[in-house]
């Protein structure tokens, strides 16, 4: 009876937990012992394809076993019993050996494929387990919330590989948690083959800060899986999650999401549309920078920060507009919905003697009530026209699909008049 191996030490269990889980999958069918797996570990060969490329063939990797990993099975005075199990471990480590070289194989040749017929590049499962497990080794572990979907990997992938660059659009940005099972759909090749590939999908564009910086975390995220993949290209070596940290410090701060602008009748904020629409722009600046100015991604982001073209043709000029319709956007909106809607009758005219005073002052004492009720916001429109909900100030509104848009009616902020803290909300 065998006995029961011995627990790994610090060391060992060290280079095991380095080596890419779809090595060591491969290897536990193959019921390759833990310490011989942190051995191989140990020697260097921690993923696929360098364990693949150690030999050329079956015998010279069992002469490499018996040589340099102690596995020789013909070794002079070796009890039968001892030599019967090193036998066992070369041809468990042979088999684990075969079946890799066909799997990477066969994904270097779907790999090729797919470049000739023009298809998007698609990973397998073990490939993208390997990539979380590197991120989460090197950034601490996530929930697929912000973990990019395949898809998103997999487009980022082929960009770099062809050489470009590319500001994705936040509705583009989609995580695991919301694509837990991508989409596939038909594309027809070159050849006239109807070949699947996953299809793309949309979601809504972040409502708040906080939504922005998840959908901003998870893209930053698949640059970070390119630069493991694409080591050779040296603009990828700069990009961090302190790079997208200091992008969201910059669009969220005083300069663009928290300015400020005062005027006699209220405070003006950049509106939520803007603040988007900007943000994306640097990220379409930074892209352009590394393609055609050969910036690294750390600098290409500074530099389009502090790029005042951008920042002037698509932030300050659209929120220099919205203030200014903001100012005659009360002026208008009063005028447009009338407190008190009292119509002369047909044929009359309003206070005359043929019923253009309503009886008992009751329909005037209505309208004083409607006024009164509307006269509460500062405003009922927003700068570009759209009704603000009135229930939604008082955070009362539930009804799902709410035709009417949803901000403070004092700020335009994302929030309602309860918690304004210019309406001395005491939400804030």
């Amino acid at each position: 009876m065998a006995m029961p191996a011995l627990p790994l030490n610090a060391v060992e269990q060290g280079h095991l937990d380095l080596m890419a889980p779809d090595l060591r999958f491969i290897m536990a069918e193959r019921e390759i012992e833990p310490r011989l797996q942190a051995l191989l570990g140990a020697a260097g060969y921690k993923s696929l394809g360098l364990f693949t490329s150690m030999v050329d063939n079956r015998a010279q990797l069992r002469a490499v076993l018996a040589t340099d990993f102690g596995l020789d099975a013909a070794e002079a005075n070796l009890a039968p019993a001892t030599a019967l199990a090193r036998r066992v471990d070369q041809a468990r480590i042979v088999d684990a050996w075969d079946t890799a070289r066909k799997r990477s194989d066969e994904a270097d040749r779907m790999q090729a494929e797919q470049r000739a017929s023009r298809l998007p590049l698609t990973l397998n499962r073990a490939a993208h387990i390997n990539l979380r497990s590197r991120y989460e080794r090197d950034f601490g572990r996530l929930n697929d919330r912000n973990w990019p979907c395949q898809a998103l990997i997999e487009r980022r992938f082929e960009e770099v590989d062809e050489g470009e660059v590319r500001a994705d659009p936040l509705s583009e940005v989609v995580s695991a948690e919301e694509l837990v099972e991508d989409p596939v759909g038909a594309v027809i090749d070159r050849d006239g083959a109807i070949r699947l590939r996953r299809a793309p999908r949309s979601v809504a564009l972040p409502t708040g800060s906080e939504e922005l910086r998840q959908r901003v975390k998870v893209l930053g995220i698949t640059f970070q899986l390119a630069a493991y993949k694409h080591s050779s290209r040296l603009w990828l070596a700069s990009t961090s999650p302190e790079v997208w940290q200091q992008h969201l410090d910059y669009i969220l701060g005083d300069k663009v999401g928290g300015l400020m602008v005062r005027t006699n009748e209220t405070t003006i904020r950049p509106p939520w549309s803007v603040i988007l629409a900007y943000e994306f722009q640097v990220r379409k600046t930074a892209c352009k920078m590394v393609m055609f100015d050969n910036k690294d991604f750390m600098t290409a982001m500074s530099d389009a920060r502090h790029c005042l073209e951008t920042k002037e043709q698509h932030f300050s000029t659209p929120t220099a507009m919205s203030l200014s319709l903001a100012r005659a956007a009360p002026k208008r909106a009063w005028q447009d919905q009338p407190a008190n809607d009292v119509r002369p009758p047909k044929g009359g005219k309003a206070g005359g003697k043929k019923g253009g005073q309503p009886k008992g002052g009751q329909a005037a004492d209505r309208g004083k009530g409607k006024a009164k009720q509307k006269n509460k916001f500062a405003n009922v429109k927003t700068p570009d026209g759209r009704n603000i909900c009135f229930k939604y100030q008082s955070n009362t509104c539930n009804m799902a699909g709410c035709k009417f848009v949803h901000v403070c009616s004092e700020c335009f902020g994302a929030h309602p008049l309860a918690s304004c803290p210019q309406a001395g909300g005491a939400g804030h």
